[in-house]
Parts: structure tokens; sequence; C-alpha cells
């Protein structure tokens, strides 16, 4: 399992070498999340900016049972680690 700063994690949902998807929860105030993040081998610049791709789209799905993002978190290739 992977730690991220500020989040508890609490199970790894997919992994490869190219993506991580973690449920966790946010420790500022116990909501549970779902953290997207590039995997341990793929922390290029390429690899942010597909995922920032993706946060813009998925912010226009505007359905009801469509997970929403809540932000771009910045930095985690310093935060992400292996506990």
């Amino acid at each position: 399992m992977h730690t991220f700063q500020g989040y508890e994690p609490i199970e790894d949902i997919f992994s490869s070498p190219r993506r991580r998807v973690i449920r966790a929860k946010r420790l500022a105030d116990e909501q549970s999340v779902i953290i997207k993040a590039p995997g341990p081998e793929r922390a290029l610049e390429s690899e942010r900016a597909r995922l920032r791709q993706e946060y813009e789209l998925s912010r226009s799905i505007e359905y009801d049972h469509v997970v929403r993002p809540c932000a771009v978190a910045t930095g985690y290739d310093r935060t992400f680690r292996r506990r």
C-alpha cells in the first residue's frame, strides 16, 4: 500500500506500472476519496499531464452515479512513497 500526505489509505483498487487507484480517507474532514496517481515508474510530466486532462474531462460529466473529481494534487511525486 502507498501513502499520500494528508490521506489515510484504505485499499488498493488498481495497480499497474502506469497507474495506481487507491481508496482513502482525507484526514482534514474524514471524507472518503479515490486517489488516482501515476504508477511508481511513471511519475513523468506526460503522465501528470494525462491525469490533469482526465480530471478536466471528468469534471464536465454531471450524472448522479458518476464519481466527480474534487481536486488535482501537486507534488505527489514527492509524497508518493512505499509504506
